[in-house]
Formats: structure tokens, sequence, C-alpha cells
């Protein structure tokens, strides 16, 4: 019953109304900090602060990225660890799913690896 709660409350994805949201990192623009294919579990906050990882929604997907600047109300400034330059993207609260709580290494490849349809009808 506790275990249930437990993840009823923290770990409940937000399709579900939920907190919690799980993003499979592809790319190295968080290296060194998130490697490709590393599962990263992130959190909805009330509020997001500069150096926050967070996930947030784009055109075409989601990024991960860290809070470099800016404000809840103008966007947030987000740049990836292992690049130069802010992205073109200025994320404000309702488009972003959520700051890294946590990151399980290389758990998103695994996850992916059993997606695939030949497993699913398995």
């Amino acid at each position: 019953m506790a275990l249930t709660l437990g993840w009823f409350m923290l770990f409940r994805p937000l399709f579900l109304g939920g907190p919690a949201s799980y993003i499979i990192v592809s790319g190295i623009s968080m290296l060194p900090t998130l490697r490709d294919g590393d599962l990263a579990v992130m959190q909805r906050q009330q509020r997001y602060y500069e150096g926050d990882i967070i996930a947030f929604r784009v055109p075409g997907g989601n990024v991960i990225h860290r809070i470099v600047g800016g404000t809840p109300e103008a966007g947030f400034i987000t740049q990836g660890d292992n690049k130069d330059s802010d992205d073109p993207w200025r994320p404000q609260p309702q488009n972003i799913l959520g700051k890294m709580w946590f990151h399980v290494p290389g758990a998103g490849r695994v996850l992916s690896f059993f997606n695939k349809p030949v497993y699913l009808v398995a």
C-alpha cells in the first residue's frame, strides 16, 4: 500500500494527472551532466530557478537543458551544458514538463529497446 501511495504521489506521470515526466536523453548537449540514453525523471515545480535542469516542450519534441537566465513572464533562457550559446526557445512555466529530480544512467536505452514492437507483442 505504501509503495502504491508513493508512486501515486511522486512518480505518477503527467498524462495520469501526476507530477512526473520521464525523458530519455538524446544527444550530447548536456554532457557531462547527462549522456545519450540516460533516463531523466522530472518533477513539476511551483517555481523554477537559474541553474535548474528542466525539460520543456518545443515544436517537434522535448528539450532538456539548464536555465541560465530569464523570467517566468518573459520566458527562461536555457542552454545545454555542452553548448556555447543560448537556445532559441524561451520556455514559460506552462511549457515546462518539470525540473530534473534524478537521472538513471543508460536506463533510457533499456526502455527504448523494450519499446520495440517485437517486444511489445511478446
